[in-house]
């Protein structure tokens, strides 16, 4: 074979030959954040519903089975303190006041007898008619009656006292917001049968739910806004620290107005506590700091001016929900990557999305 038939032959032959494979793992992309100086505020937002003071807020509930009998305001009257709300008429007191009533009566027409009795004997005791006993047992029978006439006025003022319960009176000015029912109807002492409701609309107050973890980071004296939807924020204050529900999931906390609002009784407002804040802090996003549980130290990944991932043990400070504060490990402006983790170690090639 000649040098040129080899040469062809040999051409051939490698036309056929794979390329070396390349075991060089492609990029990994990831987007990336700017480590920053500011400072970190830790917001506590919710919704809450405005309400009146517990202490500008009377529901009248029957002390007992009852009926109305006198029920003089209408939903939207004006109430000062002092003024009848409701009078009822309660079987059972009722009932007592006429058993007492009787009782004085019938001690009353006692003791007029023991009187006429022991006058009679004391005119034959005189006369010398009959024994000096009986004159004695006339007038013990007259203190028993007196004694027992005494008795029955004091259980008739008693009864009079537990009578006037029957009436209730308004504690402060107030409105008249709603009424359940007329006179002439009956009712129960139930909460679920609520007469007549009189609230003090100059004292309101926002009822915000908060959860258990949520309150632990509530303080008294935290700045605090609240808003109706698309109006201005006001100014409120923790006005009433709650304790948590007996199922130990949340509680119900009360704000104050700092002056004059312009929200009214039921509106549904926004409501933002700052619960903590750090100035002058080097911020990045929560996300972008890991675990090694082995190891037990807490680590981000920089994106280098290389192209690779570059890992760094960091301590952690301040934290909210989306956002941390680092103490040591990184400098402002360095690049933490944010996502791939799991595909990412110390070196890795990286390709950062714009």
């Amino acid at each position: 074979m000649t040098a040129a038939s080899w040469s062809l032959f040999s051409a051939a032959g490698c036309s056929g030959a794979k390329p070396p494979e390349n075991t060089t793992p492609d990029p990994v992309s990831v987007t990336t954040a700017v480590a920053r100086i500011d400072t970190l505020v830790d917001r506590l937002t919710a919704s809450g519903t405005v309400v009146v003071s517990r202490a500008a807020d009377m529901v009248v509930i029957a002390p007992e089975a009852a009926t109305i009998v006198d029920l003089p305001k209408q939903e939207g009257d004006r109430v000062e303190a002092g003024d009848l709300l409701v009078r009822f008429d309660i079987v059972a007191l009722s009932q007592a006041l006429d058993i007492a009533t009787m009782a004085v009566t019938q001690a009353g027409t006692r003791v007029d007898a023991a009187k006429a009795e022991l006058a009679k004997l004391s005119e034959l005791d005189a006369k010398g008619m009959v024994a000096r006993g009986q004159v004695d047992a006339a007038r013990t029978a007259l203190l028993d009656a007196q004694s027992a006439f005494n008795r029955a006025n004091e259980e008739l003022a008693s009864a009079k006292a537990r009578q006037a319960h029957g009436e209730v009176r308004a504690r402060f000015a107030g409105v008249v917001v709603k009424r359940w029912h007329v006179e002439g109807d009956a009712v129960i002492a139930a909460e679920t049968d609520p007469v007549i409701r009189v609230v003090d609309q100059t004292r309101l107050q926002v009822a915000v739910p908060v959860s258990k973890a949520d309150l632990v980071r509530i303080v008294p004296g935290l700045p605090v806004m609240v808003a109706a939807p698309g109006a201005p924020p006001e100014p409120a204050t923790i006005a009433l620290m709650p304790a948590v529900d007996s199922e130990g999931r949340s509680a119900e906390l009360r704000l104050g107005f700092v002056g004059k609002t312009a929200l009214t009784l039921d509106s549904v407002v926004d409501v933002e506590m700052i619960v903590d804040q750090r100035p002058d802090a080097l911020i990045i996003p929560r996300k972008a700091v890991q675990r090694d549980e082995e190891a037990s130290v807490s680590y981000v990944l920089l994106a280098g001016s290389d192209n690779l991932a570059h890992r760094k043990i960091v301590t952690v400070g301040f934290g909210t929900r989306d956002q941390i504060q680092i103490l040591t490990g990184i400098a402002a402006g360095d690049r933490v990557i944010l996502n791939g983790f799991d595909l990412l170690s110390d070196g890795s090639a990286i390709t950062v999305e714009r």
